[in-house]
């Protein structure tokens, strides 16, 4: 099978493709109504949910309340009957309540027709590195809240020392210039 302009011949079987990317990813399809139709174990568990809990779920249930009373959302669902795929890093909720990561990829899925039937989405699960990158960034910047306390306080020591040292100038030099000024 021909996959390309280039001429280059696809030799993996794709039925084996299909198995190596179900069993190393999290995937999801929705309908367009983006009611849950098919879901892998590996997308059910990152979310704490079974295969059966999450059979007939729409996509909804998944997002923060913020993303769905957003016109980002709508957008995101008008773009995906269109055929235009989403790509990006985005927060899921999980069955407890917890806010999930994932790096993920909504694929428009189209019949022979070339009208979109399905989304098919592949996702990573990133929350374990997204936790620890914003704990470095919050520890980073309460580093720099800390330095920035640290040179103001250091600043205003300095300044009072400079203070302290002008006065000593000044009643050093004072007795040597009163007989100058009379």
């Amino acid at each position: 099978m021909n996959i390309s302009s280039s001429g280059s011949t696809q030799v993996l079987d794709q039925t084996m493709i299909l198995v190596g990317l179900e069993s190393n990813l999290a995937m999801i399809e929705f309908n367009l109504d983006t009611e849950v139709i098919w879901v892998n174990d590996h997308f059910a568990q990152a979310l704490g949910y079974t295969i059966s809990e999450m059979k007939n779920m729409v996509h909804k249930q998944f997002c923060p309340h913020n993303f769905v009373n957003s016109s980002e959302y709508n957008q995101l669902w008008e773009n995906l009957k269109k055929g235009i795929k989403f790509q990006k890093k985005i927060q899921r909720v999980d069955k407890k309540g917890n806010l999930t990561w994932f790096e993920a990829t909504y694929i428009p899925i189209k019949n022979e027709q070339g009208v979109v039937d399905a989304v098919l989405k592949i996702a990573t699960d990133i929350t374990n590195r997204e936790n620890q990158t914003r704990e470095v960034v919050s520890h980073l910047k309460n580093l720099s809240i800390d330095l920035g306390s640290k040179v103001d306080i250091n600043s205003k020591e300095n300044m009072k020392a400079l203070q302290s040292l002008k006065e000593q100038i000044n009643l050093l030099t004072l007795p040597r210039l009163k007989p100058q000024a009379d």
